[in-house]
């Protein structure tokens, strides 16, 4: 459905994207994640063509974005903050969008009102910022688009909050195979509704795999051994880190060679510990650890 594809963008002698690939299916849910300054916003933004790629092309549906801005009546997008007309109300912002959007549906608009239940007479400017994100969702939700790409939709809301609107973007993918390309700095909120995980680092995307693939290839061991830690597996290319608390390690590995040659050592103590796509991300960053 989603292709983006080589597409670069500079700032000056900044680089902001360098060469980025990403595909997303229909009914699925691509999470991206970086550091501050990786290019999250600058791609999310090239998405739906506020910023145009120095290189590179955006396609849905096999068509270019930039050359039919009438496709833009199937993408949806929540910034992460929202300038909506200051003086216009909340039912003033729902007409706007119901006659700007051929596609607008309507059952869709009353399920999602009543579900996020927003005062329709109050001012945009006198919303909070989570109500300003919910109202935003709601918008964009109500047009059924064929693509949702959401800037950290769920920052600034409150934990029941939070949840209720990750219900809602679950239930518009069951409903609409809507698909959803959505930045977040909340790796544990992305781990639970997320398919596919991107990891953007440095302008360049150095991950791009499903959750459960990313999951397998990492893995995290507690090790003891009736000597110490053989020296030979400190230098294997498959150790990303090494922890010692007492006689026990605790190893982050990518699965493969290493985990049957760590066997063969004939461990006293050898359990898999579950990991988190957090601490995946954080290894990932700061590279081999080994002491």
């Amino acid at each position: 459905m989603l292709n983006i594809e080589n597409v670069s963008k500079k700032y000056g002698a900044k680089i902001a994207l360098d060469g980025v690939n990403l595909h997303l299916e229909r009914g699925s849910i691509l999470g991206v994640i970086g550091p501050n300054g990786a290019g999250k916003t600058t791609l999310l933004r090239t998405v739906v063509g506020i910023i145009r790629p120095d290189r590179g092309t955006v396609y849905l549906d096999g068509q270019d974005l930039l050359k039919h801005p009438e496709l833009k009546q199937h993408v949806g997008y929540v910034a992460e903050f929202q300038d909506y007309y200051p003086n216009f109300t909340v039912e003033d912002m729902v007409r706007f969008y119901r006659m700007t959007y051929a596609n607008w549906n309507e059952e869709r608009y009353k399920e999602l009102g009543a579900f996020f239940e927003l005062p329709g007479r109050q001012k945009i400017k006198a919303l909070s910022k989570g109500m300003k994100t919910q109202l935003a969702l709601l918008l964009n939700m109500s047009i059924v688009p064929k693509l949702l790409v959401l800037d950290e939709p769920t920052s600034g809301l409150d934990p029941i909050v939070r949840q209720k609107v990750l219900k809602a973007l679950v239930d518009q993918v069951a409903a609409f195979g809507t698909g959803v390309l959505m930045a977040s700095h909340n790796l544990s909120q992305l781990e639970r509704v997320c398919d596919q995980v991107a990891v953007l680092h440095q302008s360049r995307i150095l991950i791009h795999e499903h959750v459960h693939e990313l999951k397998n290839r990492i893995r995290k061991i507690q090790v003891g051994f009736s000597g110490d830690f053989p020296e030979e597996l400190k230098a294997h290319c498959d150790l990303l880190s090494v922890e010692q608390v007492g006689r026990v390690y605790i190893l982050v590995m990518r699965a493969g060679d290493l985990l049957t040659r760590l066997k063969q050592y004939n461990p006293v103590i050898f359990e898999e510990l579950d990991m988190d796509i957090e601490e995946i991300f954080v290894h990932q960053m700061e590279g081999r650890r080994v002491s």
